[in-house]
């Protein structure tokens, strides 16, 4: 297996294991929230109606996501072997680069 490979199988999970935490993070935040609306008692405003299928996190900046975009496509750019043929070797890196602009891209 090419080391390219690994390492854009490493950011990638690393990607979803960020959006999974950021996802927990607000559920236990909206529990917590629940529990002291519990406590005291009918006098707190009932929770407002939650989508269960909507997604928690959101996008931090623009100006991290799109450069991120912008370097993955040239790392496809480079595998496909028709741009940059003397560098095709180093094809993961911009991948890599890109994926990792995309982990601090969420919040």
């Amino acid at each position: 297996m090419q080391i390219g490979i690994v390492v854009i199988v490493v950011v990638v999970v690393l990607f979803y294991l960020r959006l999974y935490l950021i996802q927990r993070g607000k559920q236990r935040l909206e529990k917590i929230e629940m529990l002291q609306r519990m406590k005291k008692g009918k006098k707190g405003a009932p929770p407002p109606p939650r989508d269960p299928y909507a997604l928690t996190f959101k996008v931090k900046s623009w100006w991290i996501i799109v450069p991120g975009m912008l370097l993955m496509l040239l790392g496809v750019a480079i595998y496909s072997q028709g741009f940059l043929p003397e560098i095709n070797t180093y094809w993961w890196v911009p991948v890599a680069l890109g994926g990792v602009l995309f982990i601090f891209g969420f919040e």
